[in-house]
Order: C-alpha cells, then sequence, then structure tokens
C-alpha cells in the first residue's frame, strides 16, 4: 500500500472516531422541522440554538412549515374556590391534532368561564381573539405567551344587559403584517361595518354599499353562531353555505381581504347546505355535509374562481351508529362538531361523543376515538376553532403583567 493510500485509510478512520462537526446551517434547517415544543425546548439548551430559535427569519420559515390545523377542545375543569367550600369552574384550551395523535394532545391556556367577560371567539394565524365584555377584545398567542389589544367598537346606548354580536370574522392580514377583526358596530343601520387591527387606535370604516344594496351582507353569520369560522384561503374569507332558492344549490359569502368587499360564489350542489362545515385541507376548500344520518359526504372545490366546480369525492361512514340519535341535526348542533384536514390526507370529523379520522388518500377511516374525557373526568367538548403553531413575534404583541390577567396562567 502506497504512502497516499495509508494516508487516506488514517484519515478515512479519523473521521469515523470524529465525526465532523455540524455549521450553524446544519443545526438550523435540522431546528426549523421539528415540532414546535421542541423548538422552544431546543432553545433553552445553549446559547447557539437559543440565537438560532429566536431569528425573526428563522421564526417565519418554521411557520410556514406549520401546515396542519389542530382542533380546539374545551375542558371544563372543576376547582374549588379558595375562600369557601364551593366550586368554579375554568375553561382550559387544548389541542387535538387532526391525526387523532391523543399523545400529541396538548393544554394551551386556561380562562374564566364568564360568557360576559371572557369568550372565545376566533383563531387565526397561532392567536385566539378573545372577548372581554361588549367591545373589547384581546389577543393571545398561547405559545409566546403575549397578548394584544384591539381598539374598541364605540358604545352604543342599549336599553337591556344582552351582549349584541358584532363580530364577522378575524384573519391575519400578510401584507400589513395586521391581525384583523371585521365588526358591524350597528346592527340595525347601513354603512357601519369596520375593522378593528393590530397597532390601530381606531376603527376602520369599509364600503359596504354596493354588498349592502344586494342583501349579500345580510347573508353573513356571526362568529358566535356560525357552524365554521370563515376559511382564509386565496386572500379570501369563505362563510359556510346557506341554501340557495334552487333546491340542491347553496350560495356561500366570500370577502376579499384586499379590496375588502364582499361577493358570492356557488357552493356544494346539496340539499343540506345549512349542515355543512367549511375546512382548508392543504391549499383546498372542503365541505364536510353533515346532512345525512349514517356518514358525512366530503365536498372538494376543484380549481378557483370562474372555472371552480365542486365535486363530492369521499362519503365518511359513522362507526358509532348515528349520531344524531334519530333527530334532525340542527345548525346549531355543529357548533360543537369538528371539521379539519392536514397536509398527510387525515380528516377528523365528530363530536365529543365520537371523532373519527379518515384518509383521503387511504380512502378508508384511520382511527376513531370513542371519548375524549381522560382519568381525571373532567368535562371535554370539542369546538369549531381551529389552531395553528405560531412562534413568530409580532411587533404588537408583548407580556402581560400577572396582575392585569389574574386568572389566566399558562
Amino acid at each position: 500500500m502506497g504512502n497516499e493510500a495509508v494516508q487516506i485509510k488514517r484519515m478515512e478512520l479519523e473521521l469515523a472516531d470524529t465525526p465532523p462537526q455540524l455549521t450553524v446551517d446544519n443545526h438550523r434547517e435540522i431546528l426549523v422541522r421539528l415540532p414546535t415544543k421542541d423548538v422552544l425546548r431546543c432553545g433553552t439548551v445553549c446559547t447557539t440554538w437559543r440565537s438560532i430559535t429566536t431569528n425573526p427569519d428563522f421564526l417565519a420559515e418554521h411557520a410556514r412549515r406549520q401546515q396542519n390545523d389542530q382542533v380546539l377542545l374545551y375542558t371544563y375543569v372543576h376547582r374549588e374556590f379558595p375562600s369557601n367550600d364551593r366550586w368554579v369552574v375554568d375553561i382550559v384550551l387544548e389541542a387535538l391534532h387532526v391525526s387523532g395523535d391523543e399523545a400529541r394532545r396538548r393544554r394551551l391556556i386556561p380562562f374564566p368561564n364568564k360568557t360576559r367577560d371572557w369568550l372565545l371567539i376566533a383563531s387565526s394565524y397561532g392567536v385566539l381573539l378573545l372577548r372581554r365584555g361588549e367591545g373589547q377584545y384581546l389577543l393571545c398567542n398561547p405559545l409566546t405567551k403575549k397578548w394584544a389589544d384591539l381598539p374598541s367598537l364605540p358604545r352604543i346606548p342599549q336599553r337591556d344587559k344582552i351582549i349584541h354580536d358584532k363580530e364577522y370574522a378575524f384573519y391575519f392580514h400578510q401584507s400589513s403584517n395586521e391581525y384583523r377583526l371585521l365588526c358591524r358596530r350597528d346592527l340595525l343601520a347601513k354603512g357601519t361595518w369596520c375593522i378593528l387591527s393590530t397597532g390601530q387606535s381606531q376603527p376602520r370604516y369599509i364600503d359596504t354599499q354596493t354588498a349592502e344594496a344586494a342583501g349579500i351582507t345580510e347573508l353573513v353569520p356571526c362568529l358566535r353562531e356560525t357552524v365554521t369560522t370563515p376559511v382564509s384561503l386565496h386572500g379570501h374569507l369563505h362563510w359556510p353555505p346557506h341554501q340557495g332558492s334552487v333546491r340542491d344549490q347553496t350560495s356561500m359569502v366570500v370577502f376579499d381581504m384586499t379590496s375588502e368587499k364582499f361577493t358570492q360564489m356557488a357552493g356544494p350542489p346539496t340539499t343540506t347546505g345549512s349542515l355543512v362545515k367549511l375546512f382548508d385541507m392543504d391549499g383546498l376548500l372542503v365541505g364536510a355535509d353533515y346532512g345525512k344520518e349514517d356518514h358525512i359526504d366530503l365536498w372538494f372545490l376543484d380549481s378557483y374562481g370562474t372555472a371552480a366546480r365542486w365535486e363530492q369525492r369521499h362519503q365518511v361512514a359513522i362507526p358509532w351508529g348515528p349520531y344524531n340519535a334519530g333527530r334532525t341535526l340542527r345548525q346549531w348542533d355543529l357548533v360543537s362538531m369538528a371539521a379539519a384536514g392536514d397536509s398527510d390526507g387525515n380528516v377528523m370529523l365528530g363530536s365529543s361523543y365520537g371523532l373519527v379520522v379518515y384518509n383521503v388518500k387511504r380512502r378508508q377511516t384511520v382511527k376513531t376515538i370513542d371519548t375524549l374525557v381522560t382519568s381525571d373526568c373532567n368535562d371535554v367538548l370539542v369546538s369549531r376553532h381551529m389552531f395553528r403553531d405560531n412562534l413568530v413575534q409580532h411587533p404588537h404583541f408583548a407580556v402581560r403583567p400577572s396582575a392585569d390577567l389574574p386568572f389566566v396562567h399558562f
């Protein structure tokens, strides 16, 4: 063996004994692919990893990779009130992956079970929208544990103590880097649609004259009552369909987030349009039709715009029997039912009485969950809200002193 061959052999042995050191870029490429909770954990290991995992470009890329929604669950936790023998109930929000992997189910945030003071209205791009009283809104990113305020709506004198619903859509506006809430200040007056945005001090009114004249705005359901919160896709918000004048035709109200105009588009051709829940599945708009007794139809919107058409591609059998127990399913029932998809082809459907995970690529049911109740026996309710991880540090969010939020502890 010549000297050159000996040197090569020695180098190979040395490399085998001491693997080459990873560069910062190598570490970054590994970390950006990790789940959110692992990224947070790795950021505490060393200064190098902390520097990587707090870099704005890294956080933005990690957020872009988080394409899978999680279903939000309400867990009602009973605890003893410290000053007396009474019991109070807190709501703990938990996130369940669409795959149905209960080992990855995790707690996000607790808040008091007081409808007037704390009400979860919507979720968008990793941020929860909470209403405190009338016209006051708090935004919370439960992963970064930071908060922001939206401008308050002007109060209108009322004779009763009922809180009137004024919120219609909550979304993230990418070009402005703002979280926005679409509202209607006065339900009895025209021209009062407005947008509340992070970083702004006052509501901004928008022109809805054409949509109001066409009666489109009267078809928009408020966030508290809609069976699914508006789906953000292709620069538009999509509300769930309503039945049209023709028996097997439905229509959907759509809001262009750039021009801020309302229009309508065709919904799935079904006779039970009021029982359809919409969701985004890997860039496709999907409708889950709960109007059948023993199965759920999945409608997919093929293409988008003028060439768009709906296709019924799957029927998902319900393994636990008729979920409406022989009675007619009402629209309000869908508020506590899930409909969500992920990039792996999984679709989660059902309620607290039973969930099913159907895979559209394998065309079969891959998992059923009979109950969501854990060993602590707390009540669990499936919500219509979705959650998507987001660690981006938004400029208008900040840590709040515990005195400002005495009932919230992450």
